[in-house]
């Protein structure tokens, strides 16, 4: 990454859902980062929500890339992921200011950015490098499917409540055969979502492992699973087992799994570029985000 001092161009990516919010802090964001650099960028989708102002650009996503050198992601953990997909593989950071409820990802607070920015700015900062994971859908002789997930991939049922059967290898070993609701694979970083909520352990966001968490397995003896990052995952539905199966990657791009799919799981050669505060803490975030009791 350039120095933080020697960037020109910021980008902005935003939040929906609360349009009234997100425009309120964006235009605060948008004035205190022209006094301090010489472009804005913005994808044009999102520039109902942005002030149409002089050296501000509203351009599209591969545009965007080009040209951001760190990204500001106004929302929630869903906007940053979003933010990662958009950003990673050109090595953009960025920096998260939070307008969600949880905010495992978004450290910054819209009541006090102008504090913390300018701790950021002035290279009071740490950078911290999450691993993500490259998935790849093949399917018979279709064009293989690739994308990146910072948090997961699912798979799981679409509509019905049957069970799924699932064979999974690792490195090409095979590993087993899940009878449940689906399967869970997951970053450290996504070990506080779903994986979290399907009886997953929690991993420390900087470590270099994979986690499989099975969903509702139907034998009590499938337990979670960590495994080194380097290792290679494979995920079939069972050839001939009835299944109506999705895989959802980050929970934000979704496709169907037909038995002549195969799932390829591994880590991404890109990572998550994220920048926080010198003092932010990950148990201090765990306690206060999990409502953990402490010493009185």
């Amino acid at each position: 990454m350039k120095d933080i001092k020697n960037i020109k161009c910021v980008g902005l990516i935003l939040k929906y859902s609360d349009r009234s919010k997100t425009q309120s802090v964006a235009e605060h964001l948008v004035d205190y980062l022209l006094q301090r650099f010489d472009s804005i960028v913005v994808r044009a989708e999102d520039k109902a929500i942005v002030p149409d102002k002089k050296n501000i650009s509203f351009v599209s996503t591969e545009e965007f890339r080009q040209q951001c050198e760190l990204a500001f992601s106004i929302g929630g953990d869903g906007t940053l992921l979003q933010a990662s997909h958009i950003c990673s593989e050109y090595d953009i950071p960025i920096i998260g200011i939070n307008l969600g409820r949880l905010g495992f990802l978004v450290e910054i607070s819209p009541d006090n950015f102008h504090h913390r920015l300018d701790e950021i700015l002035g290279a009071d900062y740490r950078m911290e490098e999450r691993i993500m994971l490259e998935v790849t859908l093949h399917k018979n002789e279709a064009k293989p499917e690739n994308f990146i997930a910072c948090n997961d991939i699912t798979i799981r049922n679409k509509n019905t409540v049957r069970m799924l059967e699932l064979d999974t290898q690792v490195d090409n070993v095979f590993l087993n055969t899940i009878h449940g609701d689906g399967l869970i694979i997951s970053t450290p970083t996504g070990s506080t979502a779903y994986a979290l909520a399907s009886g997953g352990p929690l991993l420390e966001p900087t470590m270099e492992a994979i986690l499989l968490v099975p969903i509702c397995p139907h034998t009590l003896s499938q337990r979670p699973l960590v495994i080194d990052s380097k290792k290679v995952i494979e995920v079939a539905v069972t050839e001939g087992y009835h299944s109506d199966a999705v895989a959802a990657i980050d929970g934000q791009i979704t496709r169907n799994i037909e038995t002549d799919t195969k799932i390829i799981i591994k880590r991404s050669a890109h990572k998550l570029k994220l920048i926080q505060t010198s003092d932010h803490d990950y148990f201090t975030t765990l306690r206060n985000k999990l409502g953990w009791s402490a010493k009185p």
